[in-house]
């Protein structure tokens, strides 16, 4: 990145995850590159059912009801010939919920506080990966968020062990009249 900004005054970057390796590069990055304007390929945010699942909570909202929460799964089998076996893969993997949650889902919702983002549980679980001892098996958090006075509940879900291949995100609503059901995003078929 710096040598496409310093080099060939290049203004808009569209970089592939990860964009760093670690927070203290991203805010390098943030305090010496503001000026660019720098995206990471999160291809399912152009989604049409993301759009669409957008709309209806809008809808939703308009009609005097709520979304209670949102939930997603990710998981995959990760086959023992694959070279990415490391820490690394499920983080890869769990950021793309939560960048729909974050940046997606929760600012579609009126009255919706940025910053209300609370973390209750997070959860690894080390699992004896192809001889890799300290590759994380499963990760998990469980937090709220906040649209006025409704309580929104999260929770996001990655597994590479004896996990069914899915990437399902799962918005909770309540309508007016009391009635509950959820919008479901299948983004593996």
């Amino acid at each position: 990145i710096e040598e496409l900004v310093r080099d060939a005054g290049v203004k808009d970057i569209l970089c592939e995850k990860p964009l760093a390796l670690n927070d203290s590069q991203v805010v390098y990055l943030s305090d010496n590159y503001s000026d660019i304007n720098l995206t990471i390929a999160y291809l399912l945010r152009s989604s049409g059912a993301l759009s669409d699942a957008i709309d209806m909570v809008k809808d939703v909202y308009d009609d005097g009801g709520r979304v209670t929460s949102v939930r997603t799964r990710y998981c995959k089998k990760i086959p023992e010939s694959d070279t990415r076996q490391n820490a690394g893969v499920i983080r890869d993997e769990l950021c793309h919920p939560l960048d729909l949650i974050v940046n997606m889902i929760l600012p579609s919702i009126p009255d919706y506080e940025e910053d209300s983002l609370e973390i209750d549980e997070a959860e690894i679980s080390i699992h004896d990966y192809a001889g890799n001892e300290n590759m994380p098996g499963r990760v998990s958090f469980k937090g709220n968020a906040y649209a006025g006075n409704d309580k929104i509940k999260l929770e996001a879900f990655s597994s590479f062990v004896d996990a069914p291949d899915t990437r399902e995100v799962y918005i909770d609503i309540e309508t007016a009249d009391g009635d509950n059901y959820s919008l479901v995003l299948d983004f593996y078929k």
